[in-house]
């Protein structure tokens, strides 16, 4: 086996254990990074030493003028990095201790960096103003700011700055700056650190491109869904007229395997995203039945408005049963199932069923009255069907995108995890 295919091993095994963490229950949001910092075997030639050898806080007081205009900035969670709040008069802001942040300092949020609340301020927000919630470092001769901005992205990383917070509350932990300046950490020389930071730009280059790439196609599909669906038929008609809805449920035998649906089992965008299956008897009466081929629609807030629902097929024995709060749509012809499925979770939809919504706050249903009398265009149904491939075409090519972000996205995780773990990972493995 070649070092590189040795390597894109170890990143498929890194992910695959990377998505089992994140699928087990914890009692902490996915912004912060809770566990115990644990630096391994350091690198041949990396120099371990506490991080405040390599920063030092900076302190620029801002003397405000009520007079002159201010940019404020924030740092976002999840390391979001440095962006602009606002622009305030001097008189206008309530916190009259503030410093001025200068480009390529590490912003830090005291309050809010256990969630992974920092960056690297950009040249664009260059004089900008914080409060004293914040503090700014700047690095010092041996450490490049483009790499320890990608340095503070690692998993070691959040965790010795939740280490260094104290409180009794998530949300209200505080920043000791002089405890995490006491922790160690590996860095490489000058020269590596340029080259580690290059091949990491290029990371996040193709991460954005991706990014920039999805939204552009859902931008796209959302004109063509509002051209094909809501400005091409000849005739309105409803979605009573094609699909029966709440159809009676499927009689199963006992013993017989079937799929149960939660609804935790649906996407957000029209998607089984787990097939569990039961036997008939164990799961019981009071759940929805449906058969391969029906579209589900949660009605239940905020399920509904959230895109809850879409086409299943593939259930077990052909039948499924699930949550009460799903309504059922059977399409009268098989093909009219995508052109139903895409009428479902339009956003057009969404919105003009949140209207018609009824119960109380918390607990509001769709009722299945606003979905048999919702207006559809009633093309012929060759040119339904038509409609519904070109839209399945361009959910196809949005998958395509979305794969590739997560291709990227666990691929640059799983090499920054090997390098800040003290796996020893060269530049070239890196690119």
């Amino acid at each position: 086996m070649s070092a590189s295919e040795a390597l894109a091993t170890e990143i498929e095994l890194d992910n695959e254990t990377e998505d089992a963490a994140s699928r087990a229950v914890s009692a902490y949001p996915p912004s912060v990074q809770p566990g115990i910092p644990k630096l391994c075997r350091k690198p041949d030639g990396w120099t371990r030493a506490p991080i405040g050898e390599f920063l030092e806080p900076v302190f620029r007081p801002a003397k405000l003028a009520d007079d002159e205009r201010y940019q404020l900035v924030t740092a976002r969670r999840s390391r979001g990095g440095i962006v602009p709040r606002e622009i305030l008069f001097g008189r206008d802001i309530r916190t009259k201790t503030q410093f001025f942040v200068k480009a390529d300092d590490f912003l830090i949020s005291k309050r809010q960096i256990s969630h992974g609340a920092c960056g690297i301020v950009p040249p664009s927000l260059d004089s900008a103003v914080v409060s004293n919630e914040y503090v700014a470092l700047k690095p010092k001769a041996g450490l490049d700011v483009r790499f320890l901005n990608h340095l503070s992205h690692s998993v070691y990383f959040q965790q010795t700055c939740f280490h260094s917070s104290i409180g009794v509350h998530i949300e209200k932990l505080v920043f000791k700056l002089e405890d995490w300046l006491e922790w160690e950490f590996d860095i490489p020389p000058m020269a590596e650190q340029l080259h580690l930071a290059d091949a990491f730009d290029s990371w996040d280059r193709a991460i954005r491109g991706a990014n920039q790439g999805i939204v552009a196609k859902l931008y796209r599909k959302a004109e063509i869904t509002r051209q094909l669906l809501h400005d091409g038929g000849e005739r309105n008609g409803r979605i009573g007229d094609i699909a029966e809805i709440n159809p009676r449920s499927p009689h199963v035998e006992p013993e017989q395997l079937v799929t149960f649906v939660p609804m935790e089992a649906m996407s957000e965008d029209g998607r089984l995203v787990r097939n569990e299956a039961r036997r008939r008897a164990a799961i019981g009466s009071g759940y929805t039945g449906f058969i391969d081929n029906d579209v589900l629609v949660a009605k239940i807030t905020p399920c509904f408005e959230n895109g809850k629902g879409g086409h299943v097929f593939g259930l077990h024995s052909g039948v499924g049963f699930g949550s009460t709060e799903f309504h059922v749509l059977r399409a009268h012809d098989k093909r009219d199932v995508r052109f139903l499925h895409h009428h479902v979770m339009a956003r057009a939809f969404r919105k003009n069923g949140e209207r018609y919504m009824t119960g109380s706050a918390g607990q509001r249903r769709v009722p299945a009255e606003f979905i048999e009398d919702y207006r559809v265009p009633l093309m012929d149904a060759e040119r339904r069907h038509r409609a519904a491939t070109i839209l399945d075409a361009a959910d196809r090519e949005i998958d395509l995108l979305q794969q590739e972000l997560r291709c990227f996205t666990h691929q640059k995780r799983a090499l920054m995890q090997r390098l800040f773990s003290g796996d020893a990972l060269t530049t070239e493995a890196a690119e």
